[in-house]
């Protein structure tokens, strides 16, 4: 049965290598994630804010303002601090963290460019096989702007015994990212029911025809 779904040479090249694309900054994720699970120390995080997104492989990147001021206010400090990260259960659990952070991404972006992969190929039901892959990468973009804040907490607060203040209990959320990832994430949901919409009704009007 025919769709009326057809693309270019030109148009599935592109596709081709955007999927690519896509998939090559996933697998940049991953490599980031080993490297913090085998590198004591080399723990990848990424901190945002108002002024933007800081990339570091440094763990008391980590730490709000005031308790990073606080460990750093001394050599001594900055010593036990350091001593506290290269313990072990520490750094696997600095890097179970990094791992449940960037899940989420790495899973939109091998599902963004597996449905791209479906949507450039030369066949008349491409649409309904890039559909699925669509539907999942809006639930991976839902986990996307959800699951950061709670790990960013999680970090605090395995960081926070090799601060001067100790063990404690931190949560900390910036309502206006968060907002904007679950629009964003929505409007994915929204595509997807669209797109599934249309594909349904070209299947029903080709069983007429």
């Amino acid at each position: 049965m025919q769709t009326g779904y057809s693309l270019s040479v030109n148009q599935r090249r592109i596709c081709r290598l955007s999927a690519a694309l896509f998939l090559l900054v996933a697998l940049t994720q991953i490599v980031a994630v080993a490297i913090s699970w085998t590198v004591p120390g080399a723990q990848y995080n990424m901190r945002c804010s108002d002024a933007g997104c800081v990339t570091t492989n440094t763990p008391e990147v980590g730490l709000p303002d005031d308790l990073r001021a606080q460990m750093q206010a001394s050599p001594e400090r900055v010593q036990q601090f350091e001593r506290h990260v290269r313990k072990p259960h520490i750094w696997a659990g600095l890097g179970l963290v990094n791992l449940v952070q960037v899940a989420p991404m790495m899973a939109l972006l091998i599902l963004v460019s597996t449905a791209i992969r479906r949507l450039g190929r030369d066949q008349s039901d491409a649409m309904a096989a890039a559909l699925p892959w669509i539907k999942r990468a809006s639930i991976a973009a839902l986990a996307l702007a959800i699951v950061p804040p709670f790990a960013a907490a999680a970090r605090v607060m395995i960081l926070m015994p090799g601060t001067p203040h100790g063990p404690g209990i931190y949560f900390s959320l910036d309502g206006g990212p968060l907002l904007i990832n679950l629009l964003i994430a929505f409007a994915a949901f929204v595509v997807a029911w669209a797109l599934e919409a249309g594909s349904r009704a070209a299947r029903d009007v080709g069983g007429f025809v």
